[in-house]
Order: C-alpha cells, then structure tokens, then sequence
C-alpha cells in the first residue's frame, strides 16, 4: 500500500549537483526524515534536513542541503 499522503511532507533539496534538474529538488517524503539520498547512475547524493522552510507558490517547502555523495561499488 502507498504511504498516507496526510504524513508526506514537501521538501526542496538544495546544493550539489548542477545536473541534479530543478523539477528534481521539489519532492514529497514522509515527515520526520533527517536525511534524503537521490540515486543516479553511479552514484548517491545525501541531503540533510535544515531548520529551513520556503514558500513557494503557497505551499511551505522543508529545506534539505547536500551533504555528500557516495559511489556505487563496481
């Protein structure tokens, strides 16, 4: 079953890659996460959770700041 949309939470990930597309940084996550990782092709960004909210078009955005990138092991 898919996860209540009442305790999804809206979030902008700030930071790290360029190529990381703007629509990529708006997300829905379940509340209370601290951290946030995004897969690519040969890698994982990690985002961490600020004290930071944004509005953006009427809706408040939590605010997620990169804080590394790990490689996938061959």
């Amino acid at each position: 079953m898919g996860q209540n949309l009442s305790s999804l939470v809206h979030i902008l990930l700030t930071g790290g890659p360029d190529a990381l597309e703007a629509a990529d940084r708006r997300r829905r996550i379940p509340a209370g996460e601290s951290e946030v990782k995004v897969r690519r092709a040969h890698c994982t960004e990690h985002f961490r959770r600020t004290p930071v909210t944004v509005r953006i078009h009427q809706r408040e955005f939590q605010v997620y700041d990169w804080s590394h990138r790990t490689y996938v092991a061959e």
